[in-house]
C-alpha cells in the first residue's frame, strides 16, 4: 500500500510526504518507484519541493540479492539527501544499518555514509556476493577462505564510514575506513584516493589493514595459509600497507607477526 501526501502552505516551501508499505518488492518495483523522484536523465523530479519518502517491505528482491525485510525514511532538500534510517534484515543472513548526509543528488553526489554489518557468520553473505560478482578476486578469496575455516567470518560486526567530496579540479576525493571483530579477530582497515571518474586506474589510492587475534591459526587462515590445529601457535598480528594506482600497481609492504614467528613483504 502506498500514500502520497502534498502540501502547499503559503509561507514555505510545497512539501512531498510518500509512504510505500508492503510485501514483496522486486527490481522492477525499486525502478518503477526510483522514476517516481529521478527522470531518465538523473534529474530530481521534485526539485521545487521539499521531499519524505518513507519505505517498508520485504522480502525485496534486487541485483540477485534478497532481503527479507527493508526499511528506510529519507529527506530530500535542495539537492541535499539525508538518510534518517536504512535497515536490511536478513540479507544472507546479515543485517545493514546505515544512516547519512548525501549533497548534489542525485546529479554529482557527494557527503558520508556511516553503516554496520552485523551477522553470526558472514560467510553467506560473502557466497552470495561472490556469485554476483565472479571477477572479483577478493571475494573469490574470501569465499575459499571460509569454505576451508568455516569460524573465519563468524560472530562478526563490521563498522565502516565512507565519504566522497568534490576537489573542485575534476576530481573526487573518497575515503573509506572501517573496524570490526569477525572469527576472534578484531581488525581495522582504511582506504583513500582521489581522481576522476574516467580515469580511475591513474588515480593515486592508499590502503591499510591490520588485525590482532588470540589464536595465530585463524589469520593463517585468513592468508590461505596451512595452519595447525587451534591454539598451537598463540596469538598473532598482522598489518598491510599499500600505496600507488591500479593500473601503475601498489606499492606493499606485508607482516604476520607471531610469538613463534615472524614473516613479511615488500614489493609492488
Amino acid at each position: 500500500s502506498g500514500r502520497i501526501d502534498s502540501s502547499q502552505p503559503d509561507d514555505a516551501k510545497p512539501s512531498v510526504l510518500m509512504r510505500l508499505e508492503g510485501g514483496d518488492l522486486d527490481v522492477d518495483g525499486l525502478a518503477a518507484f526510483a522514476s517516481i523522484f529521478v527522470s531518465d536523465k538523473g534529474a530530481n523530479r521534485f526539485a521545487d519541493r521539499d521531499l519524505d519518502f518513507q519505505i517498508k517491505a520485504g522480502p525485496v528482491n534486487a541485483g540477485g540479492l534478497t532481503a527479507d525485510t527493508v526499511d528506510t525514511a529519507l529527506r530530500l532538500r535542495d539537492g541535499l539527501l539525508e538518510i534518517d534510517r536504512l535497515s536490511v534484515g536478513g540479507l544472507a543472513g546479515a543485517s545493514i544499518s546505515a544512516t547519512g548526509r548525501i549533497k548534489d543528488f542525485p546529479a554529482s553526489p557527494t557527503g558520508k555514509l556511516d553503516a554496520s554489518v552485523v551477522a553470526v557468520d558472514l560467510k553467506p553473505l560473502i557466497d552470495v556476493a561472490a556469485r554476483h560478482y565472479p571477477d572479483s578476486a577478493v571475494l573469490k578469496g574470501l569465499e575459499s577462505r571460509a569454505a576451508a575455516y568455516p569460524e573465519l567470518f563468524q560472530d562478526a560486526r563490521v563498522d565502516l564510514v565512507a565519504s566522497a567530496a568534490d576537489n573542485g579540479d575534476g576530481t573526487t576525493g573518497l575515503a573509506v575506513s572501517g573496524q570490526g571483530k569477525a572469527g576472534g579477530s578484531a581488525f581495522s582497515a582504511s582506504l583513500s584516493g582521489k581522481g576522476a571518474v574516467d580515469k580511475l586506474l591513474e588515480a593515486p589510492v592508499a590502503l591499510t589493514f591490520n588485525a590482532k587475534n588470540p589464536d595465530a591459526t585463524t589469520l593463517l587462515a585468513l592468508y590461505g595459509l596451512p595452519a595447525l590445529p587451534l591454539g598451537m601457535l598463540g596469538e598473532a598480528s598482522t598489518d598491510i600497507q599499500a600505496k600507488g594506482t591500479l593500473g601503475g600497481g601498489l606499492t606493499t609492504n606485508f607482516s604476520l607477526a607471531g610469538s613463534d614467528f615472524k614473516a613479511g613483504f615488500e614489493g609492488t
